[in-house]
Formats: structure tokens, sequence, C-alpha cells
């Protein structure tokens, strides 16, 4: 049986946010990482990917529909450089035009960022994990420009550990390691 429905992809990978084009990519280090192809922060559990050309990403989807899903299919992390990782996290995605049912609500308010889906992340120093996910579906509109900045949050479900100004992170002294997220995008049909 063969799959004949037409699917974009968004990978996103913070191995890809290097230092500058000739140095070895971010996360070997707790201090938080600017550049022109992103940023890095929070021990790598807040990652901004600069200029993504969703376009290119929707492919072929992007004339036929105003409206898309996006759901997460994997989530990988590496060894840590640093320290032991095991900790449940939710991922939160922001920068695309969400549409106004699908993005996070907190009890200060709404937010413009919307939930992915939740990950167990276990790394040590020689190895990390592949979580395959079930769930995990947003939708967004037709985006009005076709480059844009999108940022993935990874909040942790038990602690309210700020760094650099984000809460709800991974404690003092302890890096996530590189990591990459995986989402299908599907048109929605009218």
């Amino acid at each position: 049986m063969s799959e004949n429905k037409l699917v974009g992809s968004l990978v996103l990978r913070t191995f890809d946010i290097p230092l500058t084009a000739t140095d070895t990519p971010v996360l070997t280090a707790l201090t938080p990482v600017d550049t022109i192809y992103g940023t890095c922060t929070a021990n790598g559990c807040v990652a901004t990917w600069k200029d993504v050309n969703i376009r290119a990403c929707i492919g072929g989807l992007y004339k036929k529909h105003n409206k898309f899903n996006l759901k997460l299919t994997a989530f990988q992390v590496r060894d840590s450089a640093v320290a032991t990782v095991d900790a449940q996290l939710i991922i939160y995605i922001s920068g695309l035009p969400f549409s106004s049912d699908s993005t996070y609500s907190t009890r200060f308010g709404p937010t413009n960022q919307a939930a992915l889906g939740c990950v167990n992340c276990v790394a040590t120093a020689t190895q990390g994990v592949t979580t395959s996910l079930l769930g995990g579906l947003v939708s967004f509109d037709k985006p009005l420009q076709d480059i844009m900045n999108i940022t993935v949050e990874l909040k942790n479900m038990s602690t309210n550990a700020a760094v650099n100004g984000y809460t709800e992170k991974l404690g003092t002294g302890i890096l996530l390691g590189h990591w990459c997220l995986i989402c299908d995008i599907y048109g929605i049909d009218d």
C-alpha cells in the first residue's frame, strides 16, 4: 500500500546553529550563543533558527492550501557534554502564524506558543535517545512571508528553575546537548 498524500517537512537541529560558518556547533558549553544562523540559550532548552524558508518546507502544498497542520513525529537528543540529563519536557514552538485554537494559554494569559507534545530526554556523556511520537498536532495559517524565525522552547515539567531569563528549565550546570525535532506538514482542505 502506498501513501499518496503530499507532505511537507520541518527539521530543526541545534547542530545547525554553529558559532560561525567554520566553527563547531554550539551546545558544548553552558553559555548562550547568538549567531547569524540562530540562537541557543537556557542550557540548550531554547533555540531559535533564523531565516527559515517555511515556503520551501511546505513545498507543493503552499499553493494548494491556506491552512496547514504541523505534526511532531520525532525528537532526538544527543549526548550531553556536561552532565547526565533525565528530564520530562514539554515542547513549545512559536514563529508560525498559528490558528487561535492552537496556541497555549497560561495562568497569566494567552501566548504565541503552540504545544507540540511531551518528550522524555535521557542523555549521558556518551549517548542520547530518539523518541517517536504519536501526538502533537497544531494548525497554522498560510504564512504571509516566506522567511521567518522559528523558536522551540523545552519546558521542564518538574521544576520552576530559571536559566537566562527562562523558567521551567533544567537545573544549574545541566546542559541538554544537541537535539533535533522533525515535524510533518499537511495541507488542510477548506
